[in-house]
């Protein structure tokens, strides 16, 4: 129902007043594209009033902060074709199953180490395009899953138009063993930003498991191990400044979409950065240092 009343960037915008008798019952902007007595029609459901009057419109912008920012990937590839019968996500973490990849699209696999790293992919549609445009940790905390953000066709990043879509978008990210959730954005009005949507329209694209964790491996070879260290030295000062979104308030969860986040794995360490926050932390013993602001 969120998208129904979405606006849309840059254009002219009814805002609609609904009164049912002396009580007003809402004000909505529906967005250029929406009829007001459809409108009218889905809010009388809403509320249980089958007779709701439109007592005022007026014409609005309707304003977005466009998509959250974008994540830097190591390496990524666009493909404008897709393996038969492929998945419509992938998460693919080892050499094998990388090289099978390639090999049911008659190409050479790229070289890539999959200690360090792991490869989060999605395929879209006949003639559609997709973009990953942000790989991130949904709780640096208590991690859960490894959440996959697209947007169709390209992504707003920096309210400019970002990487542009593909049919076939792969991105190497850190390496992890979480589950992968893959959730496809699209912008909504800005009027409609609050905690409970996180600033986007989500449409779940697919979840993939999660993998067994490494063996006998030296104690932070994992990105959901990286920044659980790295987050447990932030004061509670600054994790209530990461919790704060774009326009001031305070979101539903610590580390949200809108935080701007780098996470690369280096030989010896991992480099996180949530915003101006920098953090090193050393592969073999898991010491967690300061790097210089930005």
């Amino acid at each position: 129902m969120s998208s129904l009343f979405r606006g849309a960037w840059g254009l002219g915008s009814p805002t609609v007043t609904v009164r049912f008798g002396a009580r007003e019952v809402a004000t909505v902007m529906p967005g250029p594209r929406i009829r007001l007595p459809a409108v009218t029609a889905v809010l009388a459901l809403m509320v249980g009033a089958p007779a709701l009057q439109v007592v005022a419109v007026r014409t609005a912008v309707a304003d977005t902060l466009g998509l959250p920012p974008c994540t830097p990937f190591a390496r990524q590839w666009k493909l404008a074709t897709a393996p038969p019968a492929a998945r419509s996500v992938l998460a693919v973490r080892d050499a094998r199953a990388w090289r099978r990849l390639w090999r049911s699209m008659r190409r050479a696999a790229p070289a890539l180490d999959f200690s360090r790293q792991m490869v989060v992919g999605v395929v879209a549609r006949p003639r559609a395009k997709l973009v990953i445009y942000r790989v991130q940790v949904d709780n640096p905390k208590k991690p859960g899953r490894l959440e996959v953000r697209v947007a169709e066709k390209s992504a707003f990043c920096k309210m400019k138009v970002g990487p542009p879509g593909a049919r076939l978008h792969l991105a190497a990210v850190p390496r992890s063993a979480l589950p992968v959730w893959f959730v496809r954005d699209r912008m909504i009005d800005g009027g409609l930003f609050g905690v409970h949507n996180e600033g986007t329209s989500e449409h779940e694209l697919g979840r993939l498991p999660g993998a067994a964790r490494p063996r006998g491996a030296r104690p932070v070879v994992l990105r959901e191990d990286a920044e659980r260290r790295a987050f447990a030295t932030l004061s509670a000062k600054e994790v209530a400044k990461l919790k704060l979104g774009p326009l001031g308030r305070p979101m539903r969860r610590v580390l949200h979409p809108w935080v701007r986040l780098q996470v690369k794995r280096g030989n010896t360490s991992w480099q996180i950065r949530y915003g101006s926050i920098g953090l090193k932390v050393d592969v073999a013993t898991g010491k967690v240092a300061r790097l210089a602001k930005r």
